[in-house]
C-alpha cells in the first residue's frame, strides 16, 4: 500500500513538471491530476482514467461483480474447450487453478491496485500479482466459484480486456528461471565467502586462533561447492561440447581458470597453507553470470520465434445445425465447416465467404491499412481481420493447409544453421586458449628442473591470471547496451548474435515496392482501350482478392463500389498476377511475363490487362520514393555491394539505376523464389547478405540472408522471417546502424 502511495505521488509530481501551465481536476481515487475527465455514474466524481472509476465504484458497492453486472462471458466460452484451456493454465489441482494474462491496457499504480485487490470484490478469486513491466497479471482463482470465460468476462468488463496466448514458450521460460537460480545462488554465496575471507586481507588476530582460522576456510570451502557444481555448470558443460565438436570457445578458458581456481585453492586449505583465491572464484561467477542475465532481459521481450500459430486466434466459433455457435479450436477445423468471425477476430484459415459482404483488414501480412471488401464467394486468407460487423465463413483449407502455413512450411523457414555466427569472444579463444596453455606448460617446464612445487604454482598462476573474464564480461553487456541504444533509434535486433553477423556484412540487398518507395503515393494511369463498365467491375472484383499491395491501389483507381460475386477459379501466383474466370470470360493480370507479353520499354511499374487472350492495355503506376533515399545508397555504396530485387517489371528501372550506379544490380520481375535464388547464389560466392524487405513475399529471402531486415509502418507488419525491425522513420539511420 505504501508503494502504490509514492508511485501515486511520483506520478502527481512528473504530471506537474511537466505541465505547469495546465490546471487540471483532481481524480477522485488516486488524487492525480486528471488529463481526460471520466465522470462516476453519481455525476459526482471525476477521475483520470476509466480503471480509477472502477476501482472506485467497486470498492463502494463491496459486492460481486458477476453477481450484479450481467457480464457477457460467451465471447469466451471456448475457454472451456479442455485442450485450449490446458495450454492456458499453469497450474491446476482440484478446483484451484492459476493462469498468468497478458493485459495490454495496465498503465498506472491505480491498474495495478485495482487487480490486485479483485479478491475483495470477487470471492472466487484468490490471488492476483500484476508485473508492471510485462503487463501481466497472474491469477490464482476456484474454478468452481469463478469459471475461466467468467474470469475473462470480469476483466474485460473492468477494462482490462485479456490477450490470451497458447504456452508455446515453457521450455525457454524453464531456462530463463534456471539462469536467474543460478545467479542468486552465486551471489548469495559469493556475498558470504567474502565476509569469511576478509579477515586473511589484513593483519588481525585472526591468524593467532589457528582453529577459527581452519573453519573459516572449509566453511568457504563448503560456500563454494554449489557455486561450483550448480551455478557454473554450463561452462563446463559448454567446454565440452564445444571440445567434442572440435572448437575452442570461450568457455573452455572460463572453465579451466575456474577449475584451477578450486583445485588450487582446495590444495591450500587442506594442506594448511593458505585461504587460496575462493572468494575470487564465487565472485567471478557471480558476475559472469550477472552479464548472461543482463544480456537476456534486452531482448526477452521480444518475440521474434513465434510461428505462423501464433498470430490466429486459439478456437473459432462452429456453426452447428438450427444456428447455434460452439466453440472449437483451430486445430479441429475441417474443410467446409462453416463459422462465425465477428468483428476484430482473426481468421484463422483460409475461406469462403458466405455473407452477402464483408471487410477484411490484412495489415497483419501486407502492411496495407485499408481494409478490403469482399462478396459473397470470394476468398479470405488466413490472418485477416474482420472489420465492422460480423461474416459468416466455410472453410475452404485446414489451418495446416492455408497460405500462411505454405510460407511457413518452405525449406528457407526449417532451419538456422546457415545464421550460425561466431561470437566475438569464441574467434579469439581460437587462438588465445592453444597459446595460454602453451605459455602455462612452458613456464611450468622451466621452473620444474629446478623446483616441483614452483612450477605448480607457476602453471596455476598463469591459467588462474590469463583467464578471459574481463572479455567474457564485457561482451553481454556491451552488446547488451549496443541492442538498447538501438532499440531507442527504432531499430530492434531479435538478439546479440545479430550484432556479430551485422558487422561482417558485405552485400546489401533491397526489396522495391514498400521498402523503398512509398505505397500510400502512388500516381495510376490507364493506357489501352476504353474499359467497358463490365471491364471495369472485372478488373476491380479480381483485384480485391489479390494479395499484393498494388492491387490495393488499381481497385481504389477503378472506384468501383457494391462489387457483385462473379469471380470464379481465382488463383494468385505471389508477386507475379492472378487469373480469374469472371462471367464465363477469363482475365489474366500482372506483369509482361506472367501475361506472356514482351515487355515493351516503359518509365514506371506497368500491370497488364489480358482478356480472353486479348490484351486490353496496362496501368502505369509511379511509385515516391522514400525522401531520404538518395542520401542513404549515396551513403552505403561507398561501402558495400547493393542490389534491388523487385517483382515489378523493368517500367522504372532507369529511375532506380541513377540511385545506385551502374555497378550496382538491379533485378526486375523477380518472384519469391526467384528472390530466394538469388540471395543464396550470391551466398556460394561468398558474400555475407544483408536483407531488407516489407512483406510475407520477402519471406524466405529474409530468413535466408545472414541478416533479415524487415520494414515498419507505424502498424508493424506480419514478419516471421525478420532477425531486426527497423522502423521507416529511421531509414535514414541505417547506414550508421
Amino acid at each position: 500500500m505504501i508503494i502504490v502511495i509514492l508511485n501515486q505521488r511520483l506520478l502527481k509530481d512528473l504530471w506537474i513538471v511537466q505541465s505547469e501551465s495546465h490546471t487540471a481536476l483532481e481524480c477522485t481515487h488516486c488524487h492525480q491530476p486528471v488529463k481526460e475527465k471520466v465522470i462516476g455514474e453519481d455525476l459526482h466524481s471525476v477521475f483520470c482514467c476509466y480503471g480509477c472509476k472502477v476501482v472506485y465504484e467497486l470498492l463502494e458497492n463491496k459486492g460481486s461483480v458477476i453477481e450484479q453486472a450481467s457480464l457477457p462471458s460467451a465471447q469466451y466460452l471456448y475457454l472451456e474447450e479442455e485442450n485450449i484451456k490446458a495450454s492456458l493454465l499453469e497450474f491446476k489441482e482440484g478446483n484451484f487453478e492459476k493462469i498468468s494474462l497478458h493485459l495490454p491496457q495496465i498503465h498506472c499504480s491505480s491498474c495495478i491496485y485495482l487487480l490486485e485487490n479483485l479478491p475483495r470484490v470477487e470471492k472466487g478469486i484468490l490471488e492476483v500479482k500484476v508485473h508492471f513491466t510485462r503487463r501481466q497479471a497472474e491469477v490464482v482463482y476456484r474454478s468452481d466459484e469463478i469459471s475461466l470465460p467468467q474470469l475473462a468476462a470480469l476483466l474485460d468488463y473492468i477494462g482490462y480486456k485479456p490477450d490470451f496466448q497458447t504456452k508455446t514458450h515453457k521450455k525457454e521460460k524453464k531456462k530463463k528461471n534456471r539462469l536467474l537460480y543460478q545467479l542468486g545462488v552465486a551471489g548469495f554465496f559469493f556475498g558470504n565467502t567474502m565476509l569469511l575471507a576478509l579477515p586473511e586481507y589484513f593483519d588481525s588476530s585472526i591468524a593467532n586462533d589457528r582453529q577459527l582460522q581452519n573453519f573459516f576456510r572449509f566453511l568457504m570451502l563448503g560456500f563454494s561447492l554449489p557455486v561450483m557444481f550448480y551455478s557454473a555448470q554450463d561452462y563446463f558443460i559448454n567446454a565440452f561440447k564445444s571440445l567434442r565438436a572440435g572448437v575452442l570457445s570461450i568457455d573452455l578458458p572460463i572453465a579451466l581458470g575456474v577449475s584451477v581456481l578450486f583445485l588450487r585453492s582446495s590444495y591450500e586449505i587442506f594442506v594448511g597453507t593458505g585461504s587460496g583465491y575462493l572468494d575470487s572464484l564465487t565472485g567471478l561467477v557471480f558476475f559472469l553470470l550477472l552479464g548472461k542475465w543482463y544480456q537476456q532481459k534486452t531482448y526477452e521481450n521480444f518475440t521474434f520465434d513465434r510461428d505462423f500459430r501464433s498470430f490466429l486466434p486459439l478456437a473459432a466459433n462452429l456453426l452447428l445445425d438450427g444456428g447455434k455457435e460452439k466453440p472449437i479450436a483451430v486445430e479441429k477445423l475441417d474443410k467446409g465447416d462453416r463459422i462465425i468471425v465477428r468483428d476484430g477476430e482473426v481468421i484463422p484459415s483460409d475461406m469462403l465467404l458466405l455473407s452477402a459482404n464483408a471487410m477484411v483488414d490484412y495489415s497483419y501480412i501486407t502492411g496495407e491499412a485499408l481494409p478490403v471488401a469482399k462478396s459473397q464467394g470470394d476468398k479470405i486468407f488466413a490472418g485477416g481481420r474482420i472489420k465492422d460487423g460480423a461474416a459468416t465463413l466455410e472453410v475452404a483449407s485446414t489451418v495446416d493447409h492455408s497460405y500462411l502455413a505454405s510460407l511457413w512450411s518452405k525449406e528457407s523457414f526449417k532451419s538456422e544453421e546457415q545464421k550460425q555466427s561466431q561470437a566475438f569472444t569464441d574467434k579469439i579463444s581460437q587462438y588465445f586458449t592453444p597459446a595460454i596453455v602453451l605459455i602455462a606448460v612452458t613456464a611450468a617446464g622451466f621452473w620444474a628442473t629446478a623446483d616441483l612445487s614452483k612450477a605448480v604454482t607457476v602453471f596455476t598462476a598463469v591459467l588462474i591470471v590469463a583467464c578471459p573474464c574481463a572479455l567474457a564480461l564485457a561482451e553481454p553487456f556491451a552488446s547488451g547496451s549496443m541492442m538498447r541504444w538501438f532499440g531507442r533509434s527504432g531499430f530492434f535486433l531479435k538478439n546479440a548474435e545479430v550484432l556479430n553477423r551485422l558487422s561482417a556484412v558485405d552485400q546489401i540487398v533491397f526489396d522495391k515496392t514498400g521498402t523503398l518507395t512509398q505505397q500510400n503515393n502512388i500516381e495510376v494511369n490507364w493506357h489501352g482501350d476504353d474499359l467497358f463498365f463490365e471491364d471495369h467491375l472485372a478488373i476491380a472484383s479480381i483485384a480485391r482478392q489479390a494479395q499484393h499491395p498494388l492491387a490495393r491501389v488499381i481497385q481504389n483507381y477503378l472506384k468501383v463500389e457494391d462489387l457483385p460475386s462473379r469471380v470464379a477459379d481465382f488463383k494468385e501466383a505471389s508477386g507475379e498476377g492472378v487469373t480469374a474466370v469472371y462471367q464465363k470470360d477469363f482475365y489474366r493480370i500482372g506483369t509482361a511475363r506472367f501475361t506472356g507479353l514482351k515487355e515493351e520499354e516503359a518509365t514506371s511499374t506497368t500491370i497488364y490487362i489480358k482478356k480472353n487472350d486479348r490484351l486490353l492495355g496496362y496501368f502505369s503506376l509511379s511509385q515516391q520514393t522514400r525522401a531520404e533515399l538518395t542520401t542513404v545508397i549515396a551513403d552505403l555504396k561507398t561501402t558495400y555491394q547493393l542490389s534491388l530485387l523487385s517483382g515489378d517489371n523493368k517500367g522504372e528501372e532507369k529511375r532506380f539505376r541513377e540511385i545506385f550506379g551502374t555497378n550496382n544490380e538491379l533485378l526486375f520481375e523477380q518472384n519469391p523464389s526467384e528472390k530466394l535464388d538469388y540471395i543464396l547464389g550470391q551466398q556460394q560466392k561468398g558474400r555475407k547478405i544483408l536483407m531488407l524487405g516489407d512483406g510475407l513475399n520477402d519471406a524466405g529471402a529474409l530468413k535466408r540472408s545472414e541478416v533479415g531486415i524487415s520494414l515498419c509502418e507505424k502498424n508493424v507488419n506480419y514478419f516471421p522471417a525478420s532477425d531486426a525491425l527497423l522502423m521507416a522513420e529511421s531509414f535514414t539511420k541505417l547506414p550508421g546502424f
